[in-house]
């Protein structure tokens, strides 16, 4: 034991002074693997969640909200012109189609991840409903006011709108597109509210198990509740629709 206590006291000094470097650069390597494989997984979390998953649906939302814009506005500007032309109102300004959203925009593998973040399926839903607004606004532009007018110029097989009934009729399609913009506004707030939960995926540094408890994030619970309380009963009452049984017609067999 005197020996090696001989040893250890004559050699410690040198040993430390080679061990010291030595040891250092060990740990040095050590977190430069540890910092590269946690930084690869904020990369991998940041695209797979954020830029191919939630900043897809908002951009696809944000695209479809802008071309009912684009739509509503050249509807309206159609009704000015009508209201001081009258017939004499271009024809290819009123018989011009509409532009359409591409359905499958709206039918996405990308809210499967939204959901796995926030776990719930309010702003897939609400996806959907804003796909029937969308049908149903541009058929109103279609159908409704740019037909109206088109009888009214041109005449119709079954019936056309007497002279004096111009602005009644102009005043009735006005209506319409103001009651249709105002229910758009609240797909604006579902984008909104989107929109601030792909800021909490973009300013915080998140990893696979940090993601676990990304539904409980203080924004994000309070998003997702403002979705349900915009959408909430047009959500329940599509479900109760396509659930409900299909009555059978007359003559099929049972």
């Amino acid at each position: 034991m005197t020996q090696i206590a001989q040893f250890l006291s004559k050699y410690a000094a040198p040993l430390a002074s080679i061990a010291g470097p030595i040891l250092g650069a060990c740990l040095a390597a050590l977190f430069g693997i540890w910092f590269f494989f946690r930084q690869k997984e904020y990369e991998v979390v940041r695209k797979r969640y954020l830029e191919e998953g939630i900043d897809h649906i908002v951009a696809q939302i944000a695209g479809a909200l802008h071309l009912f814009q684009q739509n509503w506005t050249r509807c309206l500007l159609i009704l000015k012109t009508y209201r001081g032309l009258k017939d004499d109102t271009p024809r290819e300004l009123y018989s011009k189609a509409f532009h359409t959203v591409d359905p499958n925009a709206f039918v996405s593998t990308k809210h499967f991840l939204l959901q796995q973040l926030i776990r719930d399926s309010v702003f897939y839903d609400a996806s959907q409903l804003l796909f029937v607004f969308l049908h149903d606004a541009t058929n109103t532009f279609e159908n409704d006011v740019c037909a109206g007018i088109r009888i009214q110029i041109e005449g119709g097989k079954s019936h056309t709108i007497k002279p004096e009934q111009r602005q009644e009729l102009i005043d009735a399609f006005v209506q319409r597109l103001t009651a249709i913009e105002k229910e758009a506004h609240s797909y604006w707030i579902m984008l909104g509210n989107l929109q601030q939960i792909s800021f909490v995926l973009e300013r915080q540094r998140f990893t696979f198990w940090k993601l676990t408890k990304f539904h409980k994030n203080k924004t994000v619970r309070s998003c997702v509740e403002e979705v349900k309380r915009q959408f909430g009963k047009e959500i329940e009452e599509a479900k109760r629709v396509t659930k409900a049984p299909q009555q059978s017609a007359p003559g099929d067999k049972k």
